[in-house]
């Protein structure tokens, strides 16, 4: 598990060698709690894994419907991997917080 706090504010990439990953954080109202709950703003998250586009994500700020996982993949070939984030159309009054990177192997930790 590697700790990245931090927002994402464009593109962010990480590399590891395994076969899955998990990116973790969520997205919030920049004026803080509370203002969330009522809200239908969301972010939107391209990942491309290997230079290729995986998904494009809609994070909600709404509590109720965030997810607090960004993105992930468990079923990945064994072997180095590139993990891109590219915020697409960045809104001022939405932070999309990126807490950890996990990734996972099959190999055992030396």
């Amino acid at each position: 598990k590697i700790w990245i706090g931090k927002n994402l504010n464009d593109t962010l990439a990480f590399h590891f060698t395994g076969n899955g990953f998990v990116v973790g954080g969520e997205c919030r109202m920049t004026n803080g709690p509370g203002h969330e709950t009522s809200n239908d703003k969301y972010a939107t998250v391209e990942v491309f894994i290997d230079g290729k586009l995986s998904e494009t994500v809609k994070l909600p700020v709404n509590p109720i419907t965030r997810r607090h996982e960004i993105c992930w993949n468990y079923q990945l070939p064994e072997k180095k991997h590139e993990v891109e984030l590219r915020l697409i159309h960045p809104d001022p009054e939405i932070e999309c917080f990126l807490s950890e990177f996990m990734y996972y192997s099959h190999m055992a930790a030396k």
